[in-house]
């Protein structure tokens, strides 16, 4: 009987970046000028005129004011966000950064010493604090700004401030990092490479396909990182040597996924955009050893940017040999947290020990089983759903060990043992709940039928022993069954395969 193995900013800086034309995430930015607003400001009052519409300054009230010898202070924030830029305080260094158009300009409280956009520049008068918190600052500060202009009404006591209008225009772009390409193979014939590039004349990736040979009407499931690039090409080649191009692919409504279905005449269908699919808790695992190097002396599979050295060697833990020669295999159940990429980490048995990393093994789309194939130092492709999995190709079966005796009862021990032998084996390493299962590998060379033994306790605390004799492991399929534990409606002990 073998084990089975559990593997354990600010809304300156936002605006800031669409202004300059760095929005993360939401492609190049650019700005255009498509207009001209105008302010109209008061001395004492409290409201503005804004493109013909009144409206207060901010909602304290702050009015400009006239400061001797006669310079006209403005409440900045009001005005600044009224033109369509934008203003954040440093309390610390009690500075006031202001961003319009583009441009940037750095004011400190009591200083006449300013900044635009890096450039040194030297104001009329310095700005301050009103009692309650509010900046003013000299008109004329504002005319730092391209095609800003000031101007004064001295009988109406008014100030004029015309700017531009600057329109923010987003170029388009696709998802970025890691992202999921579902692909159906629609073609009538075989695929055995992929290859992507950017649409905007970038090089052909290397073969992207993990799987040795796509199938007519199979799906893979292939990660690219996209970084932004918002339309891409595939280039497939089939068994034959031959390949065909597919171009203009658009992915700019594309987030963490997408699904395309390619056909024979360099077309698609289903551009889809798609949630990452969830992958089963536990996966029944199989690593088969078909490198060139003749033996593995170690093996970790783990996911994908952890340690190795915090996994298990899975040749010791999971294969009766030292090495894992070559076209020898092992497998074990894996519990996978939903982790979507995985890397295998390898030592080979050789005077230099040399090892290697396989990375971005994708787990993604496997239900129940799949097939991990080692084909040299640094590659390997899986097969999802293999059915037949059992590398070592020994007289086995694995079944999963499922507590069906209801919400009320928890396996607190489960012992096996070749039927009428009571050389009970203890299997279980932690209480296993209602709906909860272990999977285990059962060698039958010796006979097919086995004994269990439980130990139950009930939700009072109440503990009993329950024994199934003679559950004959030919009964179970070779789809990697689950042995149901449960009490039928006499209270007895009973059992099944499915």
């Amino acid at each position: 009987m073998t084990r089975s193995w559990k593997v354990r900013g600010t809304a300156l800086a936002v605006s800031a970046a669409l202004l300059a034309g760095a929005l993360p995430g939401a492609g190049a930015v650019t700005t255009t000028v498509t207009g001209t607003g105008a302010l109209t400001l008061t001395v004492g009052s409290p409201y503005l005129t804004a493109n013909g519409l009144s409206r207060l300054i901010d909602a304290e009230g702050t009015t400009p004011v006239v400061k001797s010898p006669g310079y006209t202070m403005l409440p900045l924030r009001g005005v600044v966000e009224a033109m369509g830029g934008t203003l954040a305080w440093n309390a610390a260094t009690r500075q006031i950064t202001i961003t319009f158009g583009g441009q940037t300009e750095v004011l400190t409280i009591g200083s006449t010493a300013a900044t635009v956009s890096g450039v040194y520049t030297q104001l009329a008068t310095a700005p301050e604090l009103t009692s309650d918190g509010r900046t003013l600052v000299h008109i004329r500060a504002l005319e730092q700004f391209t095609g800003v202009s000031c101007s004064w009404n001295g009988a109406a006591e008014q100030v004029g401030v015309t700017y531009p209008i600057y329109t923010t225009v987003v170029d388009e772009e696709g998802p970025e990092g890691d992202t999921l390409m579902i692909l159906t193979n629609e073609t009538g014939e075989e695929i055995d490479s992929v290859k992507w590039a950017a649409n905007d004349g970038g090089s052909w990736s290397s073969n992207v396909l993990p799987c040795a040979v796509l199938g007519d009407d199979e799906t893979e499931y292939i990660w690219l990182d996209l970084d932004g690039d918002p339309e891409i090409s595939l280039k497939v080649t089939y068994a034959d040597g031959s390949s065909e191009t597919y171009t203009d692919i658009d992915l700019t409504d594309v987030d963490e996924a997408f699904s395309i279905s390619i056909q024979d005449d360099g077309d698609w269908d289903d551009l889809d955009d798609e949630d990452v699919p969830e992958m089963e808790s536990k996966l029944k695992v199989a690593i088969e050893n078909r490198s060139d190097f003749d033996k593995i002396a170690e093996l970790y599979l783990y996911p994908a940017g952890e340690d190795y050295d915090d996994y298990d060697d899975l040749i010791d833990e999971e294969h009766d040999e030292s090495t894992l020669d070559e076209d020898d295999g092992l497998s074990f159940t894996l519990t996978t947290d939903d982790e979507p990429l995985w890397e295998l980490y390898i030592v080979y048995d050789d005077d230099d020990e040399t090892d290697a990393v396989i990375e971005d093994i994708s787990l993604v789309g496997a239900e129940d089983e799949v097939t991990i194939v080692i084909t040299d130092e640094d590659e390997a492709y899986r097969v999802l759903d293999d059915n037949t999995v059992d590398p070592d190709d020994s007289e086995t079966v694995t079944a999963r060990l499922y507590n069906d005796l209801g919400s009320e009862y928890t396996i607190t021990y489960l012992y096996a043992s070749l039927a009428d032998e009571s050389d009970w084996e203890d299997l279980l390493s932690d209480e296993l709940e209602d709906g909860d299962y272990l999977t285990e590998t059962f060698d039958l060379s010796d006979g097919s039928e086995w004994d269990f033994k439980l130990k139950v306790e009930d939700e009072d605390g109440d503990t009993d022993t329950l024994y199934y004799y003679g559950v004959d492991c030919d009964d179970a399929d070779d789809d990697w069954p689950y042995l149901y534990f449960t009490l039928d409606s006499d209270d007895e002990e009973d059992w099944y395969f499915e």
